[in-house]
């Protein structure tokens, strides 16, 4: 038998080699190829269910890639508000450094960024550091006037003051208003929690400066003729910041309560009190000379003015021809016919006035006297003629008239006598028929003068009224 035959034992005799220990089970065991097919039949399906299934699982996490992926894309829409500015950044770059409001893209983090700044406005205040010191607990809107007068300055103790050019201390509070208008300029180089702190040391040394350029009168009391303290620290501390590169715009900057030293504020006051009544002193002048130029004048008197000017300009300069001209204006002016003044065409300005009056009355006048005397002369000339042809007609009829006229008065009373009375006693008293008509025609007259009065009173307090007349510059 064939010792490769599975069912092959040999039996060992006693004393052979080989004999003695019982055999041990074989610890391989040789299969042959028709075992191994079968084996390899029943393994196949597992395989195949094992394949489909990793490939089943990789096909769903491919998926579950590409979703998160494009949930990541997706993650980099935002909406920009309004009263936003937006930046898009790109590995850490501005791509983009104004976006309008809406819903905008940028690369979701860590390769890009959609950065928000607001710009709406904010409110900035410097309370404490030019202002007097004020016990703890003070309201802020404590008036001026119920604080104590302090002698001495004590900046440890928060007593805040100010310079100004003519070695005069004073001390104000500050208000500032500013928004961020350049985002990309603001997300670049200003911190947010710095911001508020930045603004606030640039607008207290441009304050600084700005007061050091002024006296301490124009501090109080800002003139029209000179930028105030406020505007010329506002145009400071905006270029400050535009040189820093903020992206910060101060849109407003003003004064709250800028005050004299304590100490001093009777002083103060009294000043203030002698520039008002100086002031009140000036424009009541002012109102007083326009009230006179208007009532001699009217409306033509600030052009009167300039023409006059022009004219003794003319005198000085001893210009015969311009002091022509200007005296020519004058009497335009007066008259209501078209003047250039100062390179305008004005005209129609006659109406009111006295000196226009006065004018219409004296040509009124000198018409009347001129149409009476070639009235007069006239008559003369009719009297003569007659005169030369029969005097003593005429005398007896010029005597008739005139004892006619005399009569015709009514201060004249004629009595009649009776003829051949020797002697005649009269005892006489005032016709009263007569006094009261004299006295209705002497209450007329008087009315008539109040009238008058009354009237000029009128036209008086008419110019009055219109004080905006100014002298044109010549």
């Amino acid at each position: 038998m064939n010792s490769l035959d599975p069912n092959f034992s040999r039996q060992w005799s006693p004393g052979e080699p080989g004999a003695g220990d019982p055999r041990r089970e074989a610890s391989v065991t040789f299969r042959g190829p028709s075992d191994v097919a079968d084996e390899q039949t029943l393994l196949d399906p597992a395989n195949q269910s094992l394949a489909d299934a990793i490939r089943i699982t990789f096909r769903i996490l491919q998926l579950g890639m590409v979703v998160l992926f494009g949930l990541y894309l997706l993650s980099g829409f935002q909406m920009v508000k309004e009263g936003e500015h937006g930046i898009r950044l790109l590995f850490g770059k501005i791509e983009t450094g104004r976006l309008d409001p809406g819903f905008r893209f940028s690369w979701p983090y860590p390769f890009g960024e959609l950065v928000k700044i607001k710009k709406g406005a904010n409110e900035m205040r410097v309370d404490d550091s030019f202002w007097v010191d004020v016990p703890a607990g003070t309201p802020r809107d404590t008036s001026v006037d119920k604080l104590n007068a302090q002698f001495s300055l004590k900046p440890a103790e928060k007593s805040g003051s100010l310079l100004t050019a003519d070695g005069s201390i004073a001390h104000t509070r500050v208000v500032a208003t500013y928004r961020r208008e350049e985002a990309s300029q603001y997300a670049a180089n200003v911190l947010p929690d710095q911001e508020e702190k930045l603004v606030r040391e640039v607008v207290k040394r441009c304050i600084v400066v700005a007061t050091a350029e002024t006296s301490i009168d124009e501090f109080l009391k800002p003139s029209e003729k000179r930028e105030s303290v406020a505007a010329r620290a506002r145009a400071l501390a905006q270029q400050m910041l535009n040189d820093l590169k903020s992206g910060i715009q101060i849109d407003a900057l003003s004064l709250d309560q800028p005050i004299a030293p304590l100490a001093l504020k009777a002083d103060f006051a009294k000043k203030e009190t002698a520039v008002s009544n100086r002031g009140r002193a000036i424009d009541d002048a002012n109102a007083a000379a326009n009230q006179i130029l208007s009532a001699a004048a009217g409306r033509a008197a600030p052009y009167l003015v300039t023409a006059i000017n022009e004219y003794e300009a003319a005198v000085d300069a001893a210009d015969t021809a311009k002091q022509a001209q200007a005296l020519a204006k004058v009497d335009a002016l007066l008259e209501g016919k078209p003047v250039e003044i100062n390179g305008a065409v004005v005209e129609g300005l006659s109406e009111g006035g006295k000196v226009v009056q006065m004018l219409s009355e004296a040509n009124t006048f000198r018409s009347q006297i001129k149409a009476t005397r070639k009235q007069q002369l006239t008559l003369f000339d009719a009297k003569l003629q007659q005169f030369k042809a029969n005097p003593l007609v005429m005398v007896n009829r010029e005597w008739s008239d005139a004892l006619a006229r005399f009569y015709s008065k009514e201060s004249v009373q004629m009595m009649f006598t009776p003829v051949g009375q020797g002697q005649l006693q009269l005892v006489l008293n005032a016709d009263p028929d007569i006094v009261r008509e004299l006295d209705r025609v002497r209450k007329r007259d008087e009315a008539e003068a109040s009238q008058r009065e009354r009237q000029r009173k009128q036209d008086e307090e008419r110019f009055r009224t219109k004080t905006d007349l100014q002298t044109v510059p010549g």
